[in-house]
This record gives structure tokens, sequence and C-alpha cells, in this order.
């Protein structure tokens, strides 16, 4: 996943010189700057919904940074972008002025705990320990992953890795929202274990692996553990947490916490894992995991009193626009283009497949599916389809043509299903086979 940071800005428009030279400071070294537009002394211009506008700005963001002065800390509207800050559980860095040293009132009063940075005199010079930070954050360039040539950037039907951060797309704002949350439970201790879930095939564990594992491992403050597959691994390793340094805390990545679940053995000992990460080490350590939306009833029978511990993020349907990022985004990444008439026709393809997402009715017992919106169980189809368009591209380009002569996707799929049977075969075939046999059919092979 690439993307630039997002720095929601929260400064008094009395101050918008100072404010507008740190905005083009950000943008010139890499940054985005987050802007809620409109006036905190004049108020909100007429039909626009103030709280709804501050909340999205907020929650899109990766960091709050305060333009600390008079004028702010008596604003009301500012004063309410860092009430909403702290209660999404954001980081703030304050930044102010070297001859204001005034005591902390207002706004200021909500961020006393937080960082401070003193300025004074040209912005480029005077801010550069806040750019510092801002890195040492894992912010801005430190957040941009790179494709691995030795891979491809289309894996198919296996979920994408660490490795494949950088052609991980289409799912940036749950990277972020998942984040986020993992930061804000952390923060305030009141969740301990925070669940992807999702039905089979919506993504989850690459959402995991691939998005927000990464993410976290270049922010200040974690240490990530994992990912571990829950069923072959059932037991965390909870002496690291007392092994950290001081400020540290410890994420456990889990993948496939349902099929630990099914197994009593397995299921017990990553009961008793999370009740002890729960009783011992709330505040310090977090599980991160993923979870079929078909088995979050058992898990929380499973779990009993410690799902109140529990926070869950739904994967959901993704929108045209993600599916054309996970199309177009890792070839671009790989110096391959693609053909639009391609794009289009998988978009097409995909959107006509599958039954409508579960994922929303399944937790929260409705039926809604967002307008505009695709099956996440047509993604299965599309990256079996686009690891056979990648491997078929000439030159330097994935073709429409290419896909015509593979009988689009309903003709990828057909060739897929009829690989699987012939597989199944041989290793029937082979099973089949008495000991001593000449014949030379390899047990489990395949086509």
């Amino acid at each position: 996943m690439g993307g630039s940071t997002l720095i929601f800005l929260s400064y008094s428009h009395a101050d918008t010189e100072r404010s507008t030279a740190l905005r083009a400071e950000l943008r010139r070294r890499g940054f985005d700057a987050v802007f809620i537009d409109f006036d905190p002394l004049d108020g909100i211009p007429p039909g626009r919904d103030w709280e709804t506008e501050l909340y999205r700005g907020l929650r899109r963001c990766d960091i709050v940074v305060a333009m600390d002065s008079p004028g702010w800390r008596e604003s009301r509207w500012c004063f309410a972008e860092m009430a909403l800050a702290r209660s999404l559980g954001k980081s703030i860095i304050l930044v102010r002025p070297s001859e204001f040293s005034a005591p902390l009132t207002g706004a200021a009063e909500l961020v006393r705990d937080g960082q401070t940075f003193m300025l004074s005199g040209d912005i480029a010079t005077a801010a550069e320990p806040l750019f510092t930070e801002l890195g040492r954050l894992g912010l801005g360039a430190l957040r941009q992953f790179r494709w691995d040539p030795s891979r491809s950037p289309y894996p198919g039907l296996s979920p994408l890795d660490e490795a494949d951060a950088g052609v991980f797309f289409g799912r940036a704002a749950d990277i972020r929202a998942v984040a986020d949350l993992v930061e804000r439970c952390a923060k305030y201790g009141d969740k301990a274990i925070v669940l992807l879930i999702g039905p089979s095939g919506s993504g989850k564990s690459s959402l995991l692996r691939a998005g927000v594992v990464p993410q976290l491992r270049l922010r200040a403050g974690w240490h990530v553990i994992g990912p571990r597959m829950a069923a072959a691994d059932p037991r965390l390793p909870l002496d690291a947490v007392a092994m950290l340094p001081r400020g540290q805390r410890a994420l456990f990545a889990i993948d496939q916490i349902d099929e630990a679940l099914t197994e009593p053995g397995t299921g017990a000992l990553l009961v008793d894992s999370l009740a002890e990460l729960v009783g011992a080490h709330a505040g310090h350590a977090l599980v991160l995991g993923t979870l079929r939306a078909d088995s979050l009833a058992l898990f929380n029978e499973a779990l009993g009193d410690l799902s109140r511990a529990c926070e869950s993020v739904v994967v959901g349907p993704l929108g045209r626009h993600d599916y054309r990022e996970i199309i177009e985004q890792p070839a671009e990444a790989a110096g391959v283009s693609v053909d639009p008439r391609l794009v289009d026709a998988l978009i097409a393809d995909v959107a006509s497949s599958g039954v409508r997402s579960t994922a929303s009715s399944m937790v929260r017992g409705t039926e809604d599916v967002v307008a505009g919106t695709i099956a996440t169980d047509a993604l299965p189809m599309l990256a079996v389809t686009l690891r056979q368009m990648w491997d078929r591209r000439s030159a330097l380009a994935m073709t429409h043509a290419s896909y015509v002569s593979l009988g689009g996707m309903a003709g990828v799929i057909a060739r897929t299903a009829d690989a699987v049977m012939t597989a199944r075969i041989i290793d029937t075939t082979a099973a089949d086979v008495p000991i001593g046999s000449s014949g030379e059919v390899t047990p489990g092979g395949g086509t």
C-alpha cells in the first residue's frame, strides 16, 4: 500500500500565515495535510454538517498537528477538533511559537500529555525537529513500500504477505481504520483483542499481513510478533512482553483464529493465552487477528466474559474504484501497463459474479449493502484471473486481447477448476499405488 501521510492540521484562521507556511513545508517534504475548510472564528457555513466533516477528516488522518496560539485556544471549533481527536485515539503534536508561554487553557488543556515542539523563525529550519519526529513515527516516505521483483505482483489465491505490501491496494481506508483502532485500544486500555471479521475470501488475511502489520511495524512503540497461524501455533509467547523496552507494546498478529477453535486442544490453548494476555498484560499487549464471520458466535462462546475485551472491524465489500486499484496498481508498481479495456472488462465481470457480500449481515444482523460496492466473494475469482493475465502478459503490457483469448473470467475459472479436479484425481490414484509398485505417480502431485 502506498500513499502519502495524512496530517490533520488544526489552527485558528488568525494564524493562517504561519499555518500556510507549515503546510507548504509539509507538502514539500512528502506529507499531505488535511484541512477542515471552515473559519473557526466565523463559524460553519450554512448547511454544512461540521461534526461529520470533523469526524471524517480526523478518522482519515494519521496524526494531528495543532498550531498553538491564543486564537486556537479560545476557538470552540478547535476545542471540538481536539476532543474528537482524543476520542479517536489520535496522536496529537502541539506546535507552539517560542514567544508564547501562557499557561495551558482551552483546547491546549486537552493535549497537555502530548508532544510539544517550539517554533521560531523560518519554518523550514525551525520545524526540523517536528519533521524528524514524523519520520520516526513511521509517517511520510517511510510508509511507502516497494514491490519485490522476485515475487509476482498478483499472487493468485495465496494471501498476500508482508513482502507484498508494495502491491497491496484497494484497502487504504481499512488499513488506516484498523491501525487507528489498534492505537486507540492501546491508549485507553479498554480492549485487548481486535478482530478482522469477514466471510471466507474477503481478503482479511491479506489486510492483516500485507496491510496493517507492515504499517504498525513502522510505528514507534510497537513490537509486532507474527503473523502466525492460530491452529499451528495457538499459544502466545507472552514472555516476550516482559522483555520489551519501557514504552513499547507487543502486538500479536494471529491469522485464521476460526481454524483453532474447531480443534478442542488448540482452541483451549488459544483461549487460555488470550485470557492471560487480558488479565496480566492489559495495556502492554494486544492481539490483532482474523476470524470468519460465521465463526463469531463460536468465538464469543469460547471466550465467555473475555469477549468484552474484543473490538471488531468488518472487512466488507469494495467499491469499483477499489477494484480498479487492485487491477491497475500492482502492474504499475512492476512497470507494466494495463489496457483500459481490460480493466473495464474485469470490473464488469467481477460485478456480475458471485453473491453480494454477507459480512455486514453476519456481524450486524442486517441485510444492507453499500451502494456501488461489489461482493467480496468475487476477490478470489479476480485474484486467479489476474495471476493468469500476468503470466500471459506480452512484453510490458497486460492486454484485453489476451483476456478474450482466455475466455474471460469464466474461462479462467473453468480451467482452474479443471486443474484442481485433475490434481485431486492424481492424488487419489497415488494413494492407491501399492508399496513396491513401479508406478511413477507422485503422491500429492498435480498438473
